[in-house]
């Protein structure tokens, strides 16, 4: 371990145990934590004490000394180096509030002053957290934060209900902001709101700035400044910034490989304008990414790339122009003709097979394009490696093809697969994507496709259905706001169009980032092969990427003439799952919302208004004259068509 004060030299010392997990302050000295010892510095004096069991939770500064957490207990150590004990069953990090120790345990949190438990806070951690804040602690949850006053009686002063919250604490203030919104709130300790900001993505951290805060968000290339009494300040960075912390005097921010110090009234040096032959407006390759520069930065090239998110390049970054629309219709009608004995790329590079696809990507897609179609279409004569080269490229290989065709990359992909371009569905769904269309003998499986074949679980992961046979057709909704994102996929028989699916099947539970629709004789995916990809699967299946990846998503059915004609899974928003947005509605529905009177008769899809409820969908018709409506996500069941 090295040990140093502010100012002076870092002194190495052999403490004779392998690795340190965590290190704290106090009054004399230090204190640091492996696995099950404790080494204390006193005044420049050390000893390594073992511990009865693992310090899992570390070491914590507390008063003039700091305490040792474990599982069951806690070692008090003060500013002399002397261990105490405390027996107490832990659950999470123990938290320094005002004089207080606060020690989370599964059931509550206690209050810990002078060797007594002096009260206990109604908190259950489980997946949340607890910080410091103020006079107190705040604590977050799945879909709540609220602050607790501790010094005194514990006292639950306010809380706010905000999904997937990522609160950061700044001085007296809280920012409150989440995964799923791109607002921030500045709530100060009695939990007044102060005011709202809209940002660029979601809440990434937030730091007192002179008179005010600065605050980060994912996806940001600008640190937001905002002050009481004036105009909000961006300060503009080249990449998104990956830190935000305070310092003496300002914060300091890291922009790409330089760290940067920001002062609230003292402007710093401006660095020499940049000069460079990359072209601006213009579609470019560089490492493997379809990237359009927007102008140039402070110390770099500021840009987009096709999926928007901010880009930074430097002056000299080696690049090459994107494939021209007549480049790429060439390249499209070999690949719809299934042209696989062309010439292949060099795969000799001296590197594992997941390492070419930035090289295989910077190449001109003439050069790539006979790989892709016989990885695609003819992959036995691929050796094993070169078929992975190819997936893995194979994303930005559509992209720059879409991109020259101003189509997206699953449009050109579909097409692609189907040997068909423009591919036109039967029929098309407002707001979705036509990716193709697979056969059935009836039988089918919804699942992640490494769950095919696998025997039942605890949980249901994949969900056996009896289906119409036939010809079914394939759509996937693109995310709002991220349009690379799946928001859900809609596989539909040819007859089937016209129904509602909106009977629950179950949560598809998902970990290798894919759910989908599968005919039982589809093959399941064997380990060495290629990951599957969106889109249909050997004429037997449609796949989708799961949203935001790994999780349990909704299933749903619609049936016909009694046979499932329709299977959607829901990864994303907007809506409510159970309401299916791809059926036409009933043609004596109206498009407003009608008052909800039990004499009337209401279709499946038309909205309602209900004098208890509010306003809702019918998503079901279960017959015997009961409806049920979705009421912003909670289902209810109504009587309709009374005489």
């Amino acid at each position: 371990v090295f040990v140093g004060a502010r100012g002076g030299a870092l002194e190495k010392v052999e403490a004779g145990i392998k690795s340190f997990d965590s290190v704290a302050a106090t009054a004399s000295g230090f204190v640091a934590t492996s696995r099950a010892n404790v080494l204390v510095d006193v005044r420049g004096e050390r000893k390594v004490h073992e511990l009865p069991e693992r310090a899992r939770f570390g070491a914590l500064s507390f008063g003039n000394g700091a305490i040792v957490a474990g599982d069951t207990g806690f070692v008090l150590i003060d500013e002399n180096g002397t261990l105490n004990r405390h027996e107490l069953a832990l659950a999470a990090k123990p938290i320094a509030a005002v004089d207080l120790l606060l020690l989370p345990t599964r059931e509550d949190v206690a209050s810990w002053r002078d060797g007594n438990i002096v009260a206990r806070l109604p908190i259950v951690l489980g997946d949340g957290s607890l910080a410091p804040f103020a006079n107190g602690i705040l604590h977050t949850s799945t879909s709540e934060v609220a602050f607790y006053r501790v010094d005194g009686e514990p006292t639950r002063v306010w809380s706010r209900t905000i999904e997937d919250a990522t609160p950061s604490i700044a001085g007296d203030f809280v920012i409150l902001g989440g995964f799923g919104t791109s607002s921030a709130w500045i709530v100060d300790r009695e939990g007044n709101e102060i005011t709202k900001l809209d940002l660029d993505g979601s809440l990434g951290g937030a730091a007192l700035f002179g008179d005010g805060i600065a605050i980060r968000a994912q996806h940001m290339d600008r640190i937001v400044w905002w002050r009481p009494d004036a105009e909000t300040i961006s300060i503009e960075h080249d990449d998104v910034p990956s830190l935000l912390v305070s310092v003496a005097d300002g914060i300091l921010t890291c922009d790409r490989d330089m760290l940067c110090v920001w002062n609230a009234t003292e402007q710093g040096p401006e660095p020499p304008a940049i000069t460079t032959s990359i072209p601006f407006n213009a579609p470019i390759v560089v490492d493997g990414r379809l990237v359009t520069l927007r102008g140039p930065g402070r110390f770099a090239l500021r840009g987009v790339d096709a999926r928007g998110q901010r880009v930074a390049l430097a002056p000299d970054a080696k690049f090459r122009p994107a494939t021209t629309r007549e480049e790429a219709t060439k390249v499209l009608q070999s690949m719809l003709e299934r042209r696989t004995a062309g010439a292949l790329p060099d795969l000799s590079w001296d590197r594992p097979a997941h390492e070419l696809r930035s090289p295989l990507a910077d190449l001109p897609l003439a050069q790539t394009a006979s790989l892709q179609t016989r990885a695609l279409f003819a992959p036995a004569k691929l050796a094993r490696g070169a078929q992975w080269a190819a997936s893995l490229a194979r994303a930005a290989f559509f992209e720059e093809l879409a991109n020259a065709f101003d189509v997206t990359p699953r449009v050109i992909s579909a097409a692609v697969r189907a040997g068909q371009f423009p591919l036109e569905p039967p029929q098309k769904i407002a707001g979705f994507e036509y990716i193709g269309s697979f056969t059935t003998s009836g039988a089918l499986t919804v699942a992640d496709p490494c769950y095919l074949g696998r025997s039942k679980t605890a949980y249901p992961l994949s969900f056996s259905i009896d289906a119409r046979e036939g010809r079914w057709h394939a759509f996937l909704r693109p995310a709002e706001g991220e349009p690379h994102r799946t928001a859900e996929i809609v596989v539909v028989h040819e007859r089937g169009f016209d129904v509602f699916a909106s009977d629950p099947l179950g949560n598809v539970g998902v970990d290798s980032g894919l759910a989908g629709v599968f005919d039982k004789a589809a093959p399941r995916p064997k380990n060495d092969d290629p990951p599957l990809e969106e889109g249909i699967v050997g004429g037997l299946a449609a796949v989708a990427s799961a949203g935001h990846g790994d999780g349990f998503y909704p299933a749903f059915t619609g049936s016909k003439t009694g046979k499932i004609s329709k299977v959607r899974i829901h990864f994303l928003g907007p809506g409510q799952p159970e309401i299916d947005i791809t059926a036409p509605r009933d043609a004596s529905a109206t498009t407003t919302a009608r008052p909800f009177l039990a004499t009337e008769t209401f279709a499946v899809g038309e909205s309602i208004t209900h004098k208890k409820f509010g306003t809702g969908t019918v998503v079901r018709d279960l017959g015997s004259g009961k409806i049920e409506v979705s009421f912003g996500g909670e289902t209810r069941v109504l009587v309709h068509g009374l005489k």
